[in-house]
């Protein structure tokens, strides 16, 4: 008796599952619908709206759509194995090649405008040359260049590419007004170290950005050398002795290392 109730009960639980399974999952089964009912909309106090949620198919369809792209083509099965769907170009990616080509197109003759404009008088040196205000409507329409190339709107890069090519002219023209020289070769000081590196030494930032690099060797401006000497001289105390005695001459130069105390000998060891 024992057997045969254990046996009524697991078949009455299997069915049960099987039961809710097919309400949970009615697509696992051949009698299944193709798609699942609509659910619809409910509003306020649960009253319908008269709307129903998107189906499976209706989700697809939108997100085709939003993509550009068709992601189930008509005659395909997409769950059939060793078919791979056919790529499709994707209209927003053909846009926005669009969209660049144009813009390289604008930007073009402005960047071959900027280019002559700093080898005629250096990478960042001719908006040194005019006065404060020619400089900040400068850099203002400079920024406002940027912000339209970061939007992508082709009528703005457009229009602030015809004011940036007026603004090099313009800046071009009060420099030369003013009487300033064109950029020349700016001075720089090679110096091998004693482990053989070499570093060069020049003036400003201006001639450190137009300087022709040379591979393996660092470039220091003498501002640069300058916070380089104020940091290792902390105390002041080289400095004192080259300005008493001026003739004196650095012979050899290194941060002082703090003395390694044994742990037996160390009073705080443990504490």
């Amino acid at each position: 008796m024992t057997t045969a109730s254990t046996g009524d009960a697991m078949q009455e639980m299997i069915e049960w599952l099987d039961k809710a399974q097919r309400e949970d999952a009615p697509w696992l089964y051949e009698t299944s619908e193709k798609e699942l009912s609509r659910k619809p909309v409910r509003g306020k106090g649960g009253k319908p709206t008269g709307k129903f949620l998107p189906t499976g198919k209706e989700s697809i369809k939108k997100l085709e759509l939003q993509m550009g792209r068709t992601m189930t083509p008509t005659g395909i099965n997409p769950k059939g194995r060793g078919v791979e769907l056919p790529t499709r170009n994707d209209r927003n990616e053909e846009l926005r090649r669009h969209h660049q080509a144009s813009a390289d197109a604008i930007m073009g003759p402005l960047d071959a405008l900027a280019t002559a404009m700093e080898r005629k008088w250096g990478i960042g040196r001719l908006q040194t040359l005019v006065s404060e205000e020619w400089a900040f409507k400068f850099y203002s329409a400079a920024n406002k260049m940027d912000q339209a190339i970061a939007a992508g709107d082709l009528a703005q890069i457009q229009e602030k590419a015809e004011v940036m090519r007026r603004g090099w002219k313009k800046l071009d023209e009060l420099a030369l007004e003013a009487g300033h020289e064109q950029w020349a070769s700016p001075d720089v000081w090679e110096v091998q170290s004693q482990n053989g590196s070499i570093y060069a030494i020049v003036r400003t930032d201006i001639d450190q950005r137009n300087l022709e690099r040379k591979t393996g060797v660092a470039t220091y401006t003498l501002a640069e050398v300058a916070k380089i000497l104020q940091a290792w001289d902390e105390d002041g105390q080289v400095s004192i002795l080259k300005v008493q005695f001026p003739d004196a001459r650095l012979v050899k130069a290194g941060f002082a290392k703090p003395p390694v105390i044994a742990k037996n000998d160390d009073p705080s060891f443990g504490i």
